[in-house]
């Protein structure tokens, strides 16, 4: 469903990226891990046009977006949910789901429905003003912000990331449960625990490359290993 293939990319003249390759497929969750500043971020970025791509491409689905305007990516049906959350934080709830609704690819009026019912508690909150949520809250609202696309393809950046165990759970039942409806999900993610609860397969990034991709599988027999080289 995604595939990256021989990805160079930076900021203006500093490249961040060197030969990295990745590859998605429909219904599964592929991690990405490695030490703060390895790249794993503007690889998202870089996917959506963020990031300036200088070699290499990018394909959703057998068609080639890397040449796209970030602006058409994610009507191709690539969603993303940055780190930090990037939410519009005096909108209300509804008002950030209708942002997200906008690209006009498919029924606004179901996939409304939809990630309300992936997420019941943000169905009592339409009316509140983002910023006032919960960080849990907010989390969740990203994510069905991205949803609301209705994409192939999601992206996670470190969903996890500063949430009690509680909404922990609650964003890795929503990550199951888009996987198996056939979303393919690459994440992001530092906390072992998190990947190893949802992951298919698990890419290594070091030096702005893939070093090592695993099976889940094989990721849990070396995991005390990756453990101490994440620092975690």
């Amino acid at each position: 469903m995604l595939e990256v293939s021989d990805l160079h990319a930076g900021y203006g003249n500093v490249r961040v990226l060197f030969g990295l390759n990745i590859k998605v497929n429909r219904g599964e969750v592929h991690c990405l891990c490695g030490r703060n500043g390895a790249g794993k971020s503007t690889t998202l970025k870089a996917i959506m046009g963020l990031v300036p791509i200088q070699s290499g491409s990018v394909e959703l689905d057998g068609e080639k977006i890397s040449s796209l305007p970030a602006y058409r990516i994610p009507a191709r049906g690539i969603g993303l949910i940055p780190q930090g959350r990037r939410l519009f934080s005096e909108l209300s709830v509804e008002e950030n789901l209708q942002i997200g609704l906008m690209s006009g690819q498919h029924d606004a009026v179901d996939q409304h429905e939809r990630v309300l019912n992936l997420f019941p508690r943000l169905r009592e909150r339409l009316s509140q003003a983002a910023g006032t949520l919960s960080g849990g809250e907010q989390q969740m609202l990203a994510v069905a912000r991205a949803l609301c696309l209705n994409p192939k393809v999601l992206l996670l950046d470190e969903p996890t990331e500063g949430l009690q165990p509680s909404m922990v759970e609650l964003i890795r039942a929503a990550i199951i449960r888009l996987k198996n409806e056939g979303v393919a999900i690459l994440l992001v993610e530092q906390r072992i625990d998190a990947v190893m609860s949802v992951a298919d397969h698990v890419s290594f990034v070091e030096h702005g490359q893939t070093s090592t991709t695993l099976a889940a599988n094989e990721f849990e027999n070396r995991r005390e290993m990756f453990s101490r080289y994440l620092g975690v």
